[in-house]
Formats: C-alpha cells, sequence, structure tokens
C-alpha cells in the first residue's frame, strides 16, 4: 500500500515538473533544459519504485 502511495507523489511531482519546464522554457531556453536532469531522475526513481511494488506482493 505504501508503494502505490509513493509512485501516486511521484507522479505528482513529474506533472509539477513537467509544467515548470513549459513555464521555464517559455522565459528561458537554457532553464528548461536545466530541469531535464531532475525530470528524468524522478522518471528512474518512478520506474524504480513501480517495478519492486510489482515484483513483491
Amino acid at each position: 500500500m505504501g508503494a502505490g502511495r509513493a509512485l501516486a507523489e511521484i507522479l505528482l511531482l513529474w506533472l509539477a515538473m513537467a509544467g515548470t519546464m513549459v513555464l521555464f522554457f517559455r522565459q528561458r531556453r537554457w532553464a528548461g533544459w536545466l530541469m531535464t536532469p531532475y525530470l528524468g531522475w524522478v522518471t528512474f526513481a518512478g520506474v524504480l519504485n513501480y517495478s519492486i511494488w510489482t515484483l513483491n506482493p
């Protein structure tokens, strides 16, 4: 149950970051590009969380 809530929180964080990146790209392109490693890291954390959740009953 805890992993499901963590995955939901990661999804909300990912959506907030994607929205922030869109706003950053509108202001300064390089500011948006500086957010891409963070988005990649959160994506990796979400995939890792999901795989651990599904592999452990």
